[in-house]
């Protein structure tokens, strides 16, 4: 339902700028931004556009990918390649800024940097791309019984651009001296205060994090450790 309502939302978003404004179209900030400023329409008219606005803007800000594991909404996964050595991707969807997306990569890799008993980690190799995804078009065809005027609407169609950053990150207990290297504990911080993470957010995660350790360390999947696990064999 959720996917369904997110190509929904840029269905309508894409139909919406298509018939108000196909120039500032650029992109959805651009075109939200140039709807807010419309003035030259009637109120009523453009209090349904704000309402229509809203809905959008609601539901695409539900199809945000939140930091989590990989899956339909996109989020991140990581291959471990060495004791102190992960690769890191984040894969973003439509709604998703590249500036999200590079702030993800590195907040994961404080996380495996914190979890793994390290202090610092460096980003040795960085991979950005943007996959652009063609969206279907629908075209509805109508007859006039009266005049045999025929008239047909396309709706649908556009072009959406997904964000993806994958590092490759070296863990240390020790600030390197030869090469930069982050601090996992400031960026950490830094990252979840800039994006809103709740107190419950952050405690569910570093929950979820000890839970997977603890998972890989016996291994047995996430679901079947339990608290009393984590504090007897963990």
């Amino acid at each position: 339902a959720l996917i369904g309502g997110c190509a929904r939302a840029f269905k309508s978003g894409v139909d919406f700028f298509r018939v108000h404004g196909e120039s500032d179209k650029k992109s959805w900030h651009y075109g939200v931004s140039w709807l807010a400023n419309f003035s030259e329409k009637p109120e009523k008219v453009k209090m349904k556009k704000s309402i229509t606005i809203a809905v959008i803007a609601l539901l695409m800000q539900a199809c945000v990918p939140p930091y989590q594991p990989s899956g339909l909404r996109g989020g991140f996964s990581e291959t471990r390649l060495d004791e102190r050595v992960y690769r890191i991707q984040f894969s973003g969807n439509a709604f998703t800024s590249r500036e999200r997306v590079a702030d993800f990569v590195l907040l994961r890799g404080a996380h495996l940097t914190l979890e793994n008993g390290y202090k610092y980690f460096s980003v040795n190799e960085r991979e950005r791309s943007v996959l652009a995804e063609e969206l279907p078009q629908t075209f509805e065809t109508n007859v006039n019984s009266l005049t045999g005027s025929i008239t047909t609407t396309q709706t649908g169609g556009g072009t959406i651009f997904k964000a993806r950053e994958a590092n490759m990150i070296f863990m240390y207990k020790q600030k390197p001296q030869l090469v930069f290297a982050y601090d996992a504990e400031y960026v950490r911080d830094s990252i979840e205060k800039k994006h809103g993470f709740s107190p419950e957010q952050i405690r569910e995660k570093k929950e979820i994090a000890q839970k997977q350790k603890c998972a890989d360390r016996l291994g047995m999947r996430i679901e079947q450790i339990t608290d009393a696990m984590l504090i007897q064999s963990c």
